[in-house]
């Protein structure tokens, strides 16, 4: 291992660490809930593929990317097993409000994994910066999960129902990509109005994944 490859490893360790001692009993109670991530991929994959697989660990080819919609079953099974609400998920990641004003991203597979870590990094670069302006307060992250608060996300319809708050929304994005064109950060998804939510009556980006 190069000594490049060694100081990463102890940054990122370092900035776990910050976050651990920020976030309290936040890194326990979200642990607890990661225990029932392997069920969940299991009892999904076999309701959307009609299989009848037992053995969480033999759900090797399930990605959130194929399967665009949880099942109703899954999602009423998830809620009663783990006692908070399913509100929606990505490519890789399920999100769910803890009922506490903060919201967890599991990673369902590596690829989740890597966005949890890419946006852990990203919180704790911008951290100080104007940037974090425009980022949802991260509480506590890994690459299994990040808890940050919970905004009020945004959709295209209610941006169509309300012309002003998608010329607010507009004039953020707009603002977070001057900053990007003066190389203040490296966050380019943000086109989507789902990756952006209301927070404190502001505007924020819930989704920020550093590129690569």
């Amino acid at each position: 291992m190069s000594a490049r490859v060694t100081l990463a490893a102890v940054a990122a360790l370092a900035g776990m660490a910050a976050l651990s001692r920020r976030s309290g009993s936040r890194a326990v109670d979200a642990q607890g809930l990661y225990r029932w991530i392997p069920e969940l991929r299991r009892r999904w994959y076999n309701e959307d593929e009609g299989e009848d697989v037992e053995d969480p660990d033999e759900v090797e080819d399930f990605f959130l990317s194929d399967h665009p919609w949880i099942p109703d079953g899954v999602q009423r099974w998830w809620e009663q097993a783990t006692g908070t609400r399913y509100l929606g998920h990505g490519n890789y990641r399920v999100v769910v409000s803890l009922g506490d004003g903060t919201v967890a991203k599991f990673s369902l597979d590596s690829h989740g994994e890597d966005e949890n870590s890419r946006e852990v990094e990203a919180w704790d670069e911008y951290a100080g910066t104007p940037v974090a302006d425009f980022l949802a307060p991260m509480i506590w992250g890994s690459d299994e999960m990040v808890v940050m608060r919970q905004a009020e996300a945004l959709s295209m319809d209610k941006l169509e129902a309300d012309p002003a708050l998608a010329l607010a929304l507009k004039r953020r994005d707009d603002a977070l990509n001057a900053l990007g064109l003066q190389g203040k950060h490296n966050i380019t998804d943000t086109a989507h109005p789902g990756n952006w939510g209301i927070l404190d009556g502001k505007i924020v980006l819930i989704d920020y994944p550093e590129d690569p």
